[in-house]
């Protein structure tokens, strides 16, 4: 009886050590228009490796951190903005480049420079990552 009570408080010990060890906290924010979001239509959604939250809408790219939501938008006069306001699809490569596709053109963002670089000025709807090929 001894023997089958140690077995117990020791799994019950184990399961408590190994529940509290692997604890997460979740934190949830809403965000809309009235926080900044660009556009309520949310087409991707990427979570980059430095921790900051892309989201591409119909209407411009936004990037959330802590400091809050920056919108980049397409204009016409500046040839480092986006090629369209309209994201397709977001990716990021394994060398952790953010990758903007749009109906007009798949941009590079250079993060040094806070601005895009056109790479290829077709439209491109979604991408694939093969990483047998890296």
């Amino acid at each position: 009886m001894y023997r089958t009570l140690i077995i117990i408080l020791f799994l019950w010990a184990d399961t408590k050590l190994f529940s509290s060890e692997h604890s997460v906290n979740y934190s949830f924010t809403q965000l809309s228009i009235e926080q900044g979001l660009s556009q309520a239509t949310v087409q991707s959604i990427l979570l980059d490796h430095k921790g900051t939250l892309w989201i591409g809408t119909q209407n411009g790219l936004n990037s959330y951190t802590q400091e809050g939501i920056k919108t980049y938008l397409h204009h016409s006069d500046d040839p480092h903005s986006l090629p369209s306001n309209y994201i397709n699809h977001l990716t990021e490569d394994s060398l952790g480049n953010l990758w903007i596709a749009t109906p007009k053109g798949l941009a590079l963002y250079d993060a040094e420079q806070d601005r895009f670089n056109t790479t290829i000025s077709q439209a491109i709807y979604s991408s694939i990552l093969n990483s047998a090929t890296l």
